[in-house]
């Protein structure tokens, strides 16, 4: 799915399963210079185990727009916008 965030489209990956409210959520980030697919398999486990899962493109990465956060504090800004577009506490 996509996601609206600091003004950039932002490609998520659910584990091939919608969110469902009340259930825990998960979170992958990929490290620089990858992206979601290194967690397609624990995404999809932890999916069909009764979790929401996300694991985002960070911004410069994969399918989501903008160009790549310079430091770990703007990365984890990045992170952090994405969950809250995708309404993750």
């Amino acid at each position: 799915m996509y996601l609206h965030a600091n003004n950039k489209k932002i490609f998520a990956y659910t584990g091939a399963r919608p969110h469902h409210e009340g259930l825990e959520s998960v979170v992958f980030v990929h490290g620089t210079g990858m992206d979601h697919t290194v967690w397609l398999l624990p995404a999809r486990y932890f999916s069909h185990h009764q979790f929401n899962v996300m694991a985002t493109d960070l911004p410069g990465h994969g399918r989501s727009e903008g160009p790549a956060a310079t430091s770990i504090e703007s990365m984890s800004d990045e992170v952090v916008a994405a969950m809250d577009a995708a309404e993750i506490e």
